[in-house]
């Protein structure tokens, strides 16, 4: 399910990380949702300029990730390479599958500094 590539960069670069949180709808299998995780990070393995990417499931020690469990991060060097992501084949492929099973997401995009 891992990704080959880190989800940690290296301080020193301006980093443009690209943030997904999702709700899974009802229904929706622990098999499916492996198979999801399974293929987001081959989108990442095979989309060049994808730098690191990295998931997790909710820490529920707050109780204030308002009903998200999922959370991805992918990291890119510049507007343009996440620009060459969001219009990869690969991603619309994947999407495609995805976006149904997704009750909601929320998407966060920032430069870390």
């Amino acid at each position: 399910m891992a990704s080959k590539k880190s989800a940690i960069v290296l301080p020193g670069s301006k980093v443009l990380k690209h943030i997904v949180f999702v709700r899974f709808n009802d229904g929706i299998t622990d098999e499916q949702i492996e198979k999801f995780i399974k293929d987001y990070a081959h989108v990442a393995d095979v989309v060049e300029p994808v730098k690191g990417f990295g998931w997790g499931k909710n820490y529920p020690v707050q109780q204030l990730n308002h009903d998200y469990l999922y959370g991805f991060e992918l990291s890119f060097d510049s507007q343009d390479a996440f620009n060459e992501y969001l219009q990869s084949p690969a991603l619309t492929e994947f999407n495609a599958k995805f976006l149904p099973a997704c009750a909601s997401r929320m998407i966060m995009d920032y430069y870390l500094f």
